[in-house]
């Protein structure tokens, strides 16, 4: 007897009863178990054994993308949710391996006091919610407080009006909504210097700063205001500083308007680098500005023998002036620059360029020193490049409180245009603003 025909010598016939549970088994499995017990002809239950075989490998393959994509989603989960949510994205996992029960998701809804939500989002958006209300995370601002100790922190917060004023006992509102304690966090730096940090629901990007009583600091950011009050009022009424810092770009300029935006942009075709002053250069127009924003602005100088440049003014001390309105404001604005050039720390300014004039690929980035244009970066290549530079020299601040940039293209050959392409032009500033003490 051969090694394969021991395998069919059982002449009995299958009589047990079928234990396949036939609810559980689809249509077409069980077409197919039908075509293979009842087909007359070999080549079809050979047909439907093959067909078989397919709808198997079909089916593992639809099983396969579905446990991918579960996958992917509780991965997803993993990274979004920690520590409180780790319960939720355990059940998930379970879940996905068929272990998980109607009533774990549906306890899942459920809080620790009892309160039931009518979904597990739900549930999630408010505790986010919660952490984001306690876990201080933002920095408000550094301050040197000079009172010789780690002082008490209070933030108070509200919105629309003046919304809270000094007071005695409590911030009291002021034609604007109640006031809410912040669960701010002080940063002690030194006996005399701290950092206010507040939780993110609470972070301003560019408030208005002012020191409204001895302790008390009022910021202000459209219809929101955070009240920051440091120690008592009889150690607090010296003369303190603030370290303060700004980014100016062109976002929400307005062509021909300094109340939007006071930063102004320029372009010419011209031999020479003309002085920031020049009535030569010609102010973007507003579909320009929104190029230089949000892409790329080209100039094309046609003129034979000139470059393509365009002129960057960055008003640092209007910025200033409009978040800090009494930091100095008792001079003339010649008196008023020069004591923003006694408190300006540095200055990091950049922008994307390239340029080329038909010979060589090259754009130039300068600052105007009061007298001259100086310190020249390049980009040398025909892919946009940061040019970028640093200073903690006042010296560029000009006598309208501007710091100047100029980029610019090589001169062309009387034949090729000189192009450049300018983006994103940036600076940061840093100052340490002074209060005096309240009289």
């Amino acid at each position: 007897m051969n090694e394969i025909s021991k395998y069919y010598r059982d002449p009995t016939h299958i009589t047990e009863e079928n234990w396949v549970e036939v609810f559980k088994i689809s249509g077409t499995h069980k077409t197919l178990a039908a075509w293979i017990r009842e087909k007359m002809y070999g080549i079809d239950v050979r047909e439907a054994l093959a067909r078989l075989v397919e709808q198997m490998s079909s089916d593992l393959y639809d099983d396969r993308q579905i446990a991918i994509a579960l996958d992917k989603l509780a991965k997803e989960l993993q990274e979004k949710w920690d520590n409180d949510t780790q319960k939720i994205i355990d059940e998930w996992k379970n879940t996905i391996g068929g272990v998980t029960v109607d009533s774990e998701l549906i306890n899942a809804r459920i809080d620790l006091h009892g309160i039931v939500y009518k979904t597990l989002k739900e549930r999630l958006d408010d505790m986010q919610s919660k952490i984001e209300n306690l876990d201080a995370t933002e920095s408000v601002f550094t301050l040197n407080h000079n009172q010789n100790c780690y002082p008490t922190l209070r933030v108070f917060y509200s919105t629309y009006g003046a919304a809270v004023v000094p007071s005695e006992e409590e911030p009291m509102g002021a034609g604007g909504s109640e006031v809410n304690y912040v669960h701010a966090e002080p940063i002690y730096h030194d006996l005399d210097s701290m950092t206010v940090k507040v939780p993110f629901k609470y972070k301003m990007v560019n408030p208005t700063i002012e020191r409204i009583s001895e302790n008390q600091y009022l910021l202000v950011e459209d219809i929101r205001t955070l009240l920051v009050e440091i120690g008592s009022k009889g150690e607090a009424n010296v003369e303190t500083t603030m370290e303060f810092t700004s980014t100016l770009d062109y976002k929400n300029k307005v062509a021909k308007s300094d109340l939007e935006n006071p930063n102004v942009a320029k372009w010419v075709h011209n031999t020479d680098l003309l002085s920031p002053d020049n009535s030569k250069y010609n102010e973007l127009n507003q579909a320009y500005y929104n190029l230089l924003v949000n892409s790329s602005f080209v100039i094309n100088s046609v003129v034979s023998k000139a470059r393509a440049i365009a002129l960057i003014n960055f008003n640092l001390y209007e910025d200033f002036k409009r978040k800090f309105p009494s930091a100095i404001s008792d001079g003339s604005l010649e008196q008023n620059v020069q004591k923003f050039r006694l408190i300006f720390k540095s200055a990091n300014w950049g922008t994307y360029s390239k340029g080329s004039n038909g010979i060589e690929n090259k754009s130039t980035m300068r600052i105007w020193n009061q007298t001259a244009w100086v310190v020249p970066r390049e980009n040398k290549t025909d892919k946009l490049a940061k040019l970028q530079d640093y200073t903690v020299n006042p010296v560029y601040i000009d006598g309208r409180g501007m710091l100047n940039l100029i980029v610019y293209s090589e001169q062309n050959d009387g034949t090729v245009n000189s192009v450049l392409e300018i983006s994103k032009p940036i600076v940061t500033y840093a100052v340490t603003v002074p209060f005096a003490p309240i009289k």
